[in-house]
């Protein structure tokens, strides 16, 4: 099986040649590749309302799932899965598995309703390296 996979068709679609022709191409691409047994195309986007149904129809997009933003819980697990790497190697001493336990329980506590996993990703990756600035920011960011 071959799997396709776009992510963020939304984000693309929206920022096309200003002649509207990558459109037409675009769908052509989808339509010849599909036309092939064993082929998948997987999409992900934020806001599917800005694909326009001509994607949507059936045989380019059989299946559609909303996947809803993570509970706080998945958030405080995810926190702490993104920084235990950074346990080991970074230089600050203070930095240990139960201050990332705290950090998580609080950055979970703070993010916003309705804040996708990828916004989340985006916001811990601009502080790899410091997720006490990673809660202080989004903190300042939510007041």
């Amino acid at each position: 099986m071959n799997i396709i996979v776009v992510e963020d068709l939304d984000f693309g679609l929206n920022h096309l040649d200003a002649n509207g022709s990558a459109v037409p191409n675009l769908l052509s691409m989808i339509d010849g590749l599909l036309s092939y047994d064993n082929y998948v195309l997987f999409v992900t986007a934020t806001n599917i309302s800005d694909i326009p149904d001509e994607f949507k129809r059936s045989g380019r997009f059989d299946y559609i799932k909303h996947i809803q933003p993570p509970t706080p819980s998945i958030v405080e697990e995810y926190f702490k899965w993104f920084y235990s790497v950074d346990i080991e190697t970074t230089s600050d001493d203070n930095l240990n598995t139960l201050t990332v336990s705290k950090l998580a329980k609080e950055f979970a506590r703070i993010v916003p309703d309705g804040m996708h996993i990828c916004e989340i990703q985006k916001h811990l990756r601009r502080f790899r390296l410091n997720p006490k600035k990673a809660v202080w920011t989004l903190i300042e960011s939510t007041e």
